[in-house]
């Protein structure tokens, strides 16, 4: 399990993890491994949540820029979810076409992305294809498509849609590598985030962790640290 103690709020210019920080992203791409296989590469990862608000965009948007930024990985951040806040918001990418156009209608990953302000990081938005994704994609040039971008990029986050929406995101969850579970502290019951992560795994995604967002910090600073 990956936990992290802190808010995961960005910074004020919108695309940068908050100082001192940066370890716990770090940490997000080096630590997690799949249990059946602890050798595997992970490549491409995705980020999901029980319920929308847990900061999966956060989340994912700040890995990527750990990636681009700290690693020095070439890095693409794929933008699936409703929202939109990665591609829209922090990133000012426009309309375009977008994952959805390289599912549904075969274009080309090249065609679907674009630089962002980090060096060595590209955002892929959801596209012109459908407000929203479907399930009903064709598997096998899905599986090109990643299998196409694992090529280009050392490290590819995608912003998965929350898993109450599990005919998506089983379907996007199953194409990667690994996939990272957001949960909000007190927030969600446990009975919910286990039944989560059964769906997941039951849809062969391969479940890496959990991050623990948003912690409250109940006890103050000065007595937390003489316990």
């Amino acid at each position: 399990m990956i936990r992290r103690s802190q808010s995961s709020t960005l910074d004020a210019d919108r695309s940068t993890p908050p100082h001192g920080l940066s370890n716990y992203y770090r940490v997000l791409l080096q630590r997690p491994r799949s249990a059946e296989n602890p050798d595997a590469s992970l490549q491409t990862i995705g980020v999901t949540s029980s319920v929308r608000g847990e900061g999966v965009s956060t989340v994912a948007i700040n890995t990527a820029v750990c990636s681009a930024r700290d690693l020095g990985q070439r890095t693409l951040l794929i933008d699936a979810s409703d929202s939109q806040t990665a591609a829209n918001w922090v990133f000012d990418v426009g309309p375009g076409p977008g994952l959805s156009d390289a599912l549904f209608r075969s274009v080309e990953p090249s065609e679907c992305m674009r630089a962002s302000n980090v060096e060595h990081l590209y955002v892929m938005g959801l596209g012109t294809a459908g407000e929203k994704l479907r399930a009903t994609f064709d598997g096998s040039r899905a599986r090109e498509f990643f299998a196409q971008l694992k090529r280009e990029f050392p490290c590819v986050l995608v912003d998965l849609p929350t898993a109450s929406d599990l005919t998506v995101c089983r379907a996007l969850a199953r194409l990667l590598d690994g996939v990272i579970l957001v949960v909000e502290a007190e927030r969600v019951r446990s009975q919910v985030i286990n039944r989560v992560k059964k769906g997941l795994v039951e849809s062969d995604a391969r479940l890496l962790g959990v991050v623990l967002n948003k912690r409250r910090q109940h006890v103050p600073e000065w007595l937390y640290r003489r316990l």
